[in-house]
């Protein structure tokens, strides 16, 4: 499954002011790099959660067959879908009305696609990209990114701002690891 980004929000989960203390940077003639540090930081974090850990990421996953497209979304939390698409066996672009499908959301597990069971999953072209879903991944307001995976992206912080030592770097990396696999995420 591929999954590709359409539009994302700014990454504003950590403030340049809340990183630049974070740094101990009192100056603003570092504003730009650190506001570059806090966009790595931010990717490194989610890329080790496969979680949006900011507002609003327009993302669309394409999927060879329906099967693959009901398992699940490959980025959480899902904050809704906006379309789900498909070529058909004459390869053909087509969309599924969205009163034939829906997306759920559980306290136990990741968001899913489900479809309704009167309704028949058409033919589709033999394809990689057969079945595309496109959803919002991310927190609707920023105060709901969990307090431990903002600082766990300050850690990481201080890893692309650094001029560190190799066992450094490793040090960071994995106490910004753990923090993150410790998270209680409570509703995927």
């Amino acid at each position: 499954m591929a999954s590709v980004v359409s539009s994302q929000s700014d990454y504003d989960t950590i403030s340049v002011k809340e990183a630049k203390r974070q740094l101990r940077i009192a100056s603003e003639d570092f504003d730009k790099e650190v506001e570059d540090a806090i966009r790595e930081a931010i990717d490194y974090c989610e890329r080790i959660t496969g979680r949006t850990l900011r507002t609003a990421v327009g993302r669309t996953d394409k999927h060879p067959n329906w099967c693959e497209a009901v398992k699940g979304f490959q980025w959480q939390p899902v904050i809704g879908v906006s379309a789900v698409s498909y070529y058909d066996a004459d390869g053909n672009s087509q969309s599924v009305s969205s009163s034939y499908w829906r997306f759920l959301t559980s306290t136990n597990g990741p968001a899913k696609l489900e479809f309704d069971a009167d309704y028949t999953l058409p033919v589709l072209d033999v394809r990689s990209d057969a079945v595309q879903v496109t959803y919002t991944t991310g927190y609707a307001d920023i105060d709901d990114v969990p307090p431990a995976a903002k600082r766990a992206i300050k850690t990481m912080l201080t890893v692309f701002w650094g001029d560190l030592a190799p066992q450094a770097i490793a040090k960071w990396e994995q106490s910004a690891i753990d923090t993150l696999r410790l998270l209680e995420w409570g509703a995927f």
